[in-house]
């Protein structure tokens, strides 16, 4: 892999700890590399995010499915400076709350969150992911409480899919003011 110094997109399944110490920062080498499709196949590591800060600068989408990580990665994610796109799919997380803060995130573009069966909390700062326009959140069914949607200013899509019968009626009643912004709304 290291003579492929013009790698554009990729995408990996890895199976060990080893590969993952050292795939992970191989990634920085490629500096062209734009989309990266992460399948970690169930290594369930307490550290395993801290590799995400060696991901290229370039990347614009990444795809994380079944790593199991305990601890929240976006502090780590929302850093890469031209990330459009996030995918975190079928239990990709195992942690209760994930954080997006304030600036992170600029580019973002596309935030789609798969089958995490244990989030509880999704916290949205205030100018957090400013540039998100889409938005799909399925399969999360402990997700109670009601994200802070009206901060992001630009969404345009909303998707929900597969939740808690509660969290959807907040939505209708007293949090609808979160997403009165948005014009295009579908829940299932």
């Amino acid at each position: 892999m290291s003579k492929l110094e013009h790698l554009y997109s990729l995408h990996v399944c890895i199976h060990s700890t080893k590969e993952f110490d050292c795939l992970i920062p191989a990634f920085r080498n490629y500096k062209e590399l734009h989309s990266l499709y992460l399948r970690i196949i169930w290594l369930w590591r307490d550290n395993m995010h801290s590799g995400f800060n060696l991901l290229p600068p370039n990347l614009v989408k990444l795809t994380l499915r079944q790593s199991g990580l305990k601890q929240d990665p976006m502090p780590e994610l929302e850093k890469l400076p031209n990330l459009r796109v996030l995918r975190l799919l079928e239990l990709s997380y195992q942690g209760e709350r994930l954080i997006c803060s304030k600036g992170g995130f600029k580019c973002l573009q596309q935030l789609k969150l798969e089958d995490m069966e244990n989030l509880v909390e999704l916290k949205i700062e205030e100018g957090g992911m400013s540039n998100l326009n889409q938005l799909e959140i399925s399969y999360c069914y402990k997700l109670n409480v009601v994200p802070d949607f009206q901060y992001l200013t630009n969404l345009r899509e909303l998707n929900l899919k597969y939740m808690s019968d509660g969290f959807l009626s907040s939505l209708e009643d007293v949090d609808q003011y979160k997403i009165q912004h948005v014009p295009s709304k579908f829940f299932n």
